[in-house]
């Protein structure tokens, strides 16, 4: 007589599902959103490209182009692995618990390639590198196209939470997050995800404060100075969130989709498109500063040693599609 096994959800796992549904209700948003509003790349490289501000970018600031190629090189090919991860779709539910992290440092070290091809010096540390990062954005917004360029400053158990750089007349509704992002506003779910992202940080800050000052309450002036200091929220600061979230607290959350190969492959390939989309960005304003005769060579570089051809949708679709409008 066969064996029968009956399984129930335990209330740890019932959370750890709906934590991961709400991954995937932002990541599809703002995958949605992107594959919507630039149907082409050359669509965003064209917003980036006639903006007041990348035409005014002087170029020649960059003293360390190895150290670009190197930073680009290692962003590229984790990007690359995020694919050659996805050829299989039985395993991606596999590949999930390891792409948020893939995707955060993919991201990363292209913004650090930005950096270094602006002539900005800055600090390796993650916390000094998103600072910077949303600090370009508030003081050069034009530079960065919708969803990046729109901020959250302030505190929401506090003053309230801000929204910056938002399109004109947008009205911000609340949703719940466990609504799938193709029934609500877009901009109400990213802000939703802006806004519980610098929660999260506020949170983080204040705890550090009382440990500090050795106290288990913060008065409402410190927990204003405080915030305060706290730079604005960007995209960048959620892919971080992300990031740690699969890495360590949520660990779990990514396990449970191996349970809907539906559902682990949407949150896939939104990762990947918005890891794409990032770096279309990134590397038009990178090319902008070193040059495009440089950035050429840098991908020229790359591309002689890929014999499998897996940069052609990647690094060649960007490039390609970059140096036509530059």
């Amino acid at each position: 007589m066969a064996q029968i096994i009956v399984t129930t959800t335990t209330e740890e796992e019932g959370e750890q599902s709906t934590r991961f549904q709400t991954y995937v209700n932002y990541l599809t948003a703002i995958d949605n959103y992107l594959t919507s509003q630039y149907p082409e790349p050359r669509n965003l490289i064209e917003v980036i490209a006639e903006s007041p501000s990348f035409q005014k970018i002087q170029g020649g600031r960059c003293s360390d182009q190895q150290g670009v190629q190197r930073l680009l090189r290692n962003a590229w090919f984790t990007e690359i692995q995020m694919h050659i991860s996805a050829l299989h779709q039985e395993l991606v539910p596999y590949s999930n618990h390891w792409i948020p992290v893939q995707l955060y440092y993919g991201v990363y070290l292209a913004v650090r390639a930005y950096f270094s091809c602006t002539g900005q010096q800055v600090g390796e540390h993650h916390a000094t590198t998103l600072r910077r990062v949303s600090n370009d954005i508030a003081n050069r917004p034009a530079l960065f196209p919708y969803p990046w360029k729109v901020l959250c400053t302030g505190d929401q158990y506090g003053t309230g939470a801000n929204y910056l750089n938002l399109p004109p007349s947008t009205q911000i509704g609340q949703v719940s997050s466990l609504t799938s992002g193709k029934r609500v506003s877009f901009w109400d779910s990213y802000v939703m995800l802006l806004r519980t992202t610098r929660m999260r940080q506020v949170e983080r800050a204040v705890d550090e404060w009382k440990k500090k000052e050795g106290r288990k309450r913060i008065t409402r002036p410190n927990r204003e100075t405080v915030v305060s200091r706290i730079p604005p929220t960007s995209m960048f600061d959620a892919l971080y969130r992300l990031r740690i979230r699969s890495n360590y607290a949520d660990a779990d959350s990514f396990l449970l989709s191996l349970d809907d190969v539906g559902k682990a492959m949407e949150f896939n390939q939104s990762i990947r498109s918005i890891c794409w989309w990032t770096m279309l960005l990134l590397e038009t304003l990178s090319a902008r500063y070193i040059g495009k005769g440089k950035f050429n060579n840098i991908v020229a570089g790359f591309l002689k040693h890929d014999i499998g051809n897996q940069s052609e949708q990647l690094v060649q679709r960007r490039w390609t599609a970059i140096s036509s409008v530059l």
